[in-house]
C-alpha cells in the first residue's frame, strides 16, 4: 500500500497542474480557487527524495492570482490632468488666435475663475474671480479665498499656487471691448504643482487660456440687370446716420460678378456703407448711403465668411450720343438735278439769247466753292465762292446760240454737296438786218417793229437825199 501510495502521488499531481492550466486559460474562473480544489499530496518522511521528473509537478503554483498580485505591489497615484507649475505666483491670461491687422486686443472687463480641487495634498473646493483692469493682467480681489500675493503695484494681487495642488482656471466674462467671440462651451484650462515642486521663479509663471477674437469680414454685393465692375463703395462706423467721428472710411470696388469685400476686420455694431461711384464709374446716383447693422458671430466659420450687403444698383444708364456720319460731296454730273434743296432766283424771268443774266442760289456753306451749270445742254458757268450767307451770285451773258423756250441753272456745293436751281425762258435771239443803204437792221426783240423799221428807211433816205443836195449847191458856187 505503501509503495502504491507513493507512486500514485506524483500522477495526481500531474493530472492536477494539467487540469489547472486548462482551466486557466480557456475560461473565466480564478485559478485560485480551482488550485483549492485540487487534492493536497500527502507528505511521507519516509518517501525517498524525487526524480527530477517527479518534481515538474511543483510549478502550478504560478497558475494562482494570489503569487501574481503579491509581486505586483500597491497601484500608482494616477498624475492630474493638465500642465505641471512650479509654486508661487501664476498669472492668468487671455491668448486669441490671429487678430486682422492693426488690431489689438483690449482685455479690460474680462474675468477668469481660479478653482481648486486639491491644496497641498489635501482635497480643496476654494476659489476666487480676477478681473483684467486695463493693460495690466487678471487681478484678485484682497481677502479671496485662495492663496494670493501682491506682484507690485503694475500687477496687483495675482494667485500663489502651493505645493501639491490641483486646480482649473475658467473665462467666466468676456471683455468690455466686443472684441471676442462668444464661446459656446466654457473655455477652461487645467493645471497642477506635484508634490515637492521646485518655485517657479521670482516672475512666477503663466497660465494662457485660448480665445477667439470676434472681428468679421464684410463686403457689398451690388445687384442690377446691366455690368456691374467698377462701382465704388466705402465702409465706415456709424453714429447717427453718418461716419464716426474720427473713423477713416475704407474703399472696395466691385468685379465682374457685382461683389467687393473691404481689407481688415469689423466689430459687431452699426457700420455705414456709401456708394461713391457707379459700374465702370460712372457718378454714383444720390441715394447712396445704406446702413448696415452687423451682428457678431456665433461660430469661427461664421465669423471668417464675409457678410455682405446687398445693394441694387440705381445709377442711370449712360445715354450714347448718336453717331452723325459727315455728308459726302457729290462730284458735278451733267444731268440736271431733280431737287433743289435751296432757294434760288433770277434777274429776268425772260430774257433773249446773248444777252446777260443773273442767279442768286443760297443754302450752302459759308465760304465754299459753288460750281454753275446751265440746262438744257449743258453749260458750264464756272466757280464763285459763297458769302457768310451761304449765298452764291451767278452772272453771265446767255450764249447767242442758245434756242428759245425754258432754261435752268444749277449751282452745286462743291464742299456740302448742296444745290439751287433755278428756271427762266430764253427768247429769240435779235436778228442782224442789212437795210439797201449797207447799214445793219435793228435786231428782234420780239415787238411790232416793221412800221419803226420802215421810219428809219425813211428817215435815212431823207438825209441822203439832204447831204446830195448840200454837194451840189456847193459845186454850184
Amino acid at each position: 500500500m505503501l509503495v502504491a501510495a507513493r507512486g500514485a502521488l506524483p500522477r495526481t499531481a500531474r493530472l492536477s497542474a494539467l487540469v489547472l492550466g486548462t482551466l486557466a486559460l480557456g475560461t473565466a474562473v480564478a485559478p485560485g480557487a480551482l488550485a483549492e480544489e485540487a487534492p493536497t499530496p500527502v507528505s511521507d518522511p519516509s518517501s525517498p527524495v524525487s526524480s527530477p521528473s517527479e518534481s515538474q509537478a511543483a510549478p502550478a503554483e504560478v497558475l494562482t492570482s494570489r503569487a501574481a498580485a503579491d509581486t505586483e505591489g500597491a497601484p500608482q497615484a494616477a498624475t492630474p490632468a493638465g500642465a505641471s507649475f512650479g509654486t508661487g505666483k501664476l498669472h492668468l491670461t487671455l491668448t486669441p488666435d490671429v487678430l486682422p491687422a492693426g488690431r489689438v486686443l483690449a482685455l479690460t472687463g474680462a474675468q477668469v475663475e481660479l478653482r481648486f480641487s486639491q491644496q497641498l495634498g489635501v482635497p480643496s473646493t476654494a476659489s476666487a474671480v480676477c478681473t483684467f483692469v486695463g493693460s495690466g493682467g487678471c487681478v484678485f480681489p484682497a481677502g479671496s479665498a485662495i492663496p494670493t500675493t501682491n506682484a507690485g503695484p503694475s500687477v496687483g494681487i495675482v494667485a500663489d499656487l502651493p505645493d501639491d495642488s490641483v486646480f482649473t482656471a475658467t473665462l467666466v466674462g468676456l471683455p468690455a471691448s466686443g472684441q471676442l467671440l462668444v464661446p459656446t462651451t466654457p473655455i477652461t484650462v487645467p493645471g497642477y504643482t506635484p508634490a515637492g515642486a521646485a518655485p517657479a521663479g521670482p516672475g512666477g509663471s503663466a497660465l494662457e487660456l485660448p480665445v477667439r477674437h470676434g472681428y468679421r469680414t464684410l463686403g457689398v454685393a451690388l445687384t442690377g440687370s446691366g455690368p456691374l465692375a467698377g462701382a465704388q463703395f466705402t465702409l465706415c462706423p456709424a453714429t447717427a446716420g453718418t461716419c464716426a467721428p474720427g473713423s477713416t472710411p475704407v474703399t472696395a470696388t466691385t468685379g465682374a460678378d457685382g461683389r467687393a469685400t473691404f481689407d481688415g476686420g469689423y466689430l459687431p455694431g452699426d457700420h455705414l456703407v456709401v456708394q461713391t461711384r457707379g459700374p465702370g464709374g460712372i457718378p454714383a446716383p444720390a441715394s447712396a448711403a445704406h446702413p448696415f447693422a452687423v451682428p457678431a458671430a456665433a461660430t469661427v466659420t461664421e465669423r471668417d465668411a464675409p457678410l455682405r450687403l446687398t445693394v441694387a444698383d440705381t445709377t442711370p444708364p449712360v445715354v450714347t450720343p448718336p453717331v452723325v456720319t459727315p455728308p459726302t460731296s457729290t462730284p458735278p454730273t451733267t444731268a440736271a438735278p431733280t431737287t433743289t434743296p435751296g432757294a434760288a432766283t433770277v434777274a429776268a424771268a425772260t430774257v433773249a439769247a446773248g444777252r446777260q443774266q443773273t442767279i442768286t442760289a443760297s443754302g450752302f456753306t459759308p465760304g465754299e466753292t459753288v460750281r454753275g451749270t446751265l440746262f438744257s445742254t449743258p453749260v458750264d458757268l464756272g466757280t464763285v465762292v459763297a458769302d457768310a450767307q451761304g449765298v452764291a451770285t451767278f452772272t453771265f451773258t446767255l450764249p447767242a446760240g442758245l434756242e428759245a423756250g425754258p432754261h435752268s441753272v444749277t449751282a452745286t456745293g462743291l464742299t456740302s454737296g448742296a444745290t439751287s436751281t433755278a428756271t427762266f425762258t430764253v427768247s429769240a435771239a435779235v436778228s442782224a438786218a442789212v437795210s439797201a443803204a449797207g447799214s445793219p437792221a435793228l435786231a428782234t426783240t420780239g415787238a411790232e417793229v416793221g412800221p419803226l423799221v420802215g421810219l428809219g428807211v425813211l428817215a435815212l433816205g431823207a438825209g441822203a437825199a439832204l447831204t446830195v443836195a448840200t454837194g451840189r449847191r456847193r459845186q454850184r458856187a
